[in-house]
């Protein structure tokens, strides 16, 4: 199974701080974890090298949407 890479963002869009790892089967599974861990940050979510999504704080999506937003490698969150 890949690594995630999740790094918090700051209202620049740099990165904060270390990366926190997730060990997850497939893109949207990664997404949905860490959906739940946003506390008004962005954050970006990289395998390896490659933008799986930025999960932008302040806005949604509707679930059906979702694998739509991971594919423009953009999603937003409340």
């Amino acid at each position: 199974m890949p690594d995630f890479r999740i790094y918090k963002l700051n209202a620049q869009g740099h990165v904060t701080g270390p990366a926190l790892v997730l060990v997850c089967e497939k893109d949207a599974d990664v997404i949905r974890k860490v959906e739940s861990l946003i506390d008004g940050h962005d954050v970006e979510i990289l395998e390896r090298t490659r933008l799986v999504a930025r999960l932008k704080s302040g806005a949604t999506y509707p679930p059906n949407q979702r694998s739509a937003a991971a594919s423009s490698r953009e999603l937003r969150r409340d």
